[in-house]
């Protein structure tokens, strides 16, 4: 996405250049008065600086030949210029908001004065956007760097217009610290870009962490009518990064590697990011012949989160394999002789199915270093509990590296520690529209729209698409990896899509020409069909006769062996999954 740079350094170059232009102007119509000799030479530089505020003895006088008026008189008004712009450059911040509202288009608009909006600004710098930070809170000017675009603004619309360039961006991030406050600040902004025209803004996010709220937001968002000119959409800090978590270290490959019938995830600590990396556990790990997965969660008030867990998502407890084990892992002793009956029981879960990994989200990087640092010594003495350990630290990383002995962890490895990548690039990303996995999703909600057989919740394009089945579109984008191993893809880590290599792409080839009921096919569309009922379970749907969007209601959600799948049903999961190998080689072809 290419946007218009800061122009500060354009603005000191012709500052620059109109001085010099000054001084050589005024010292030629001083050398043609005085003639050039050492001995004139300081009278002329002294008189060339003088001409930034010419006397009138100076231009009244007859003796004064035309080119010297010419130089007095550039000189006076080039200085004056020159003098205000270089002033205007060294005034870095104000320079930067008087030419937002004039000069710049593209940026991106950041409001909020929160630590993630903070790391948000970087971020897009880093992916060569132009972000200019917007908040009501006064920052002080030495916890300011030179280079950044901030302004302290009353958060109303016409004020953002005039002050911070609103019309002239292509893109508005909103975060204030908590869903209530966010969409406070969003609304009245919404509202107003409907009476007066969007200008150049193409895509509004807001940080709304609670999918209830994300989804009653949205809908107020497509009933004001921009759904066609803007993109409204909501994210989560905790819910991307638990993508990020498992795009860049998913757990299929590690189970495989180390000869496991399915995923067994344990969670320790179960707050809104536990909860998002359940889901993403449950989403991503279902690929090639492997079971579905297992997660259990420690917590040392499980009995409560999980009955509210419970009433949120009424029917997951039942519908997929997850178990809550009270304990606080930080208070009772993992081994020696009052080891209690709860870590006896984590064992036994581990004996049932063995650990994939253990997912570390206590609610400080110091609780987490702690956690860590205990289950090794367990793993050492008893070797139980051996999986790798995956913590979420916002320290310095130098320091959890040092005291946790961060290195790689092979696949097959018993134990290891592994820090999870920051969520803040692919964050950047996804506010600029550019992240990969968001424009497959895109991609999947067009084919869908192309089949003969669509509810009428779906057929909508994406900007209008209900956020619950635009957040349905993007778990199958992440899945796709999933699929791509199931087909014998080698999978190098990190996010995003991986690059094919030219025997991959001859096998991606080779399926989009088959049959659809070629063995291949009819795997991944089992599999895919086993995502999707975990996916809507996941987002509250039962399974009913009749399919009813509001009570969420589905006829569906039967196993892919179940009578009631029909050919037609099957063919859908296929045209999907071949869309999304369309898109791998169209991105192929274009890389």
């Amino acid at each position: 996405m290419k946007v218009q740079q800061q122009p500060e350094g354009t603005i000191r170059v012709i500052a620059t250049v109109i001085a010099i232009a000054t001084l050589v102007c005024g010292s030629i119509g001083w050398a043609l008065k005085f003639g050039v000799s050492l001995e004139t030479l300081p009278v002329i530089v002294v008189r060339t600086i003088w001409l930034f505020i010419p006397r009138p003895e100076v231009m009244s006088d007859p003796a004064n030949n035309t080119v010297l008026k010419a130089g007095a008189t550039l000189g006076a008004l080039s200085g004056g210029v020159g003098a205000f712009a270089i002033w205007m450059a060294a005034a870095n911040a104000k320079l930067s908001h008087l030419l937002t509202r004039f000069v710049r288009r593209g940026h991106t608009l950041v409001i909020g004065n929160t630590p993630l909006a903070f790391r948000l600004v970087r971020a897009l710098k880093s992916e060569n956007a132009v972000p200019v930070h917007v908040t009501d809170v006064l920052v002080l000017r030495q916890e300011r760097k030179t280079d950044d675009l901030r302004m302290t603004l009353d958060l109303t619309p016409e004020t953002l217009a005039r002050k911070a360039g609103l019309l002239r961006a292509s893109s508005v991030v909103i975060d204030m610290g908590n869903d209530a406050d966010t969409m406070v600040t969003a609304k009245p902004i919404l509202r107003w870009l409907e009476r007066n025209g969007p200008g150049t803004v193409r895509h509004m996010t807001v940080r709304i962490a609670d999918p209830f709220l994300a989804d009653m937001f949205l809908e107020f968002s497509q009933k004001i009518g921009l759904g066609k000119l803007v993109r409204v959409s909501a994210f989560d800090e905790n819910r991307v990064a638990a993508r990020h978590a498992l795009s860049s270290q998913p757990l299929f490959v590690r189970a495989a590697a180390r000869g496991q019938s399915r995923v067994h995830a344990l969670i320790v600590g179960f707050g809104d990011f536990g909860e998002k990396l359940f889901d993403q556990i449950m989403l991503t790990s279902i690929a090639g012949d492997l079971e579905q997965p297992r997660v259990t969660i420690v917590d040392k008030d499980a009995g409560r989160l999980q009955r509210e867990f419970a009433t949120r998502r009424p029917g997951v407890c039942e519908s997929l394999d997850v178990s809550f084990i009270e304990m606080d892992i930080g208070a009772v002793p993992l081994e020696g002789a009052y080891v209690g009956e709860q870590v006896a029981g984590l064992v036994a879960a581990e004996k049932k199915d063995p650990l994939t990994a253990i997912y570390l989200t206590l609610p400080t990087p110091a609780d987490n270093i702690r956690a860590a640092l205990l289950l090794q010594r367990h793993y050492e003495r008893n070797k139980t509990l051996a999986a790798p350990i995956l913590y979420r630290s916002r320290g310095t990383a130098g320091i959890d590296g040092s005291l946790l002995e961060v290195t790689h962890v092979a696949d097959d490895a018993d134990h290891g520690f592994i820090p999870l990548p920051s969520p803040d690039e692919r964050l950047a990303r996804f506010v600029l529209g550019e992240a990969d996995l968001e424009k497959l999703a895109r991609k999947l909600h067009e084919n869908y729209l192309k089949g003969a057989e669509k509810a009428e919740a779906a057929s909508r394009s994406w900007n209008n698409l209900p956020e619950t089945m635009r957040r349905s579109n993007i778990r199958a984008a992440d899945h796709l990896k999933a699929k791509l191993w199931t087909l014998g893809i080698g999978l190098p880590l990190g996010e995003g899509l991986p690059t094919l290599s030219d025997e991959d792409h001859e096998t991606l080839k080779a399926l989009r020409n088959s049959k659809k009921g070629g063995k291949a096919l009819v795997r991944l569309a089992r599999i895919e069909h086993d995502r999707w009922m975990v996916d809507r379970q996941l987002d509250g749907w039962v399974y009913g006769p009749e399919r009813d969007d509001t009570r969420r209601i589905h006829p569906k959600l039967v196993p892919f062996d179940d009578l009631s799948m029909t050919p037609a049903d099957i063919d859908k999961d296929v045209q999907q999954i071949l869309a999304a190998v369309d898109h791998m080689l169209e991105k192929d072809a274009a890389g």
